[in-house]
């Protein structure tokens, strides 16, 4: 269980920067 939460930790950041990336 811990590498499934760690790549879902890692999917989540990669979200939020390209989220602000395409941002304003």
């Amino acid at each position: 269980g811990g590498e499934v939460e760690r790549g879902l930790t890692m999917v989540d950041g990669v979200m939020l920067l390209v989220d602000a990336s395409e941002g304003p």
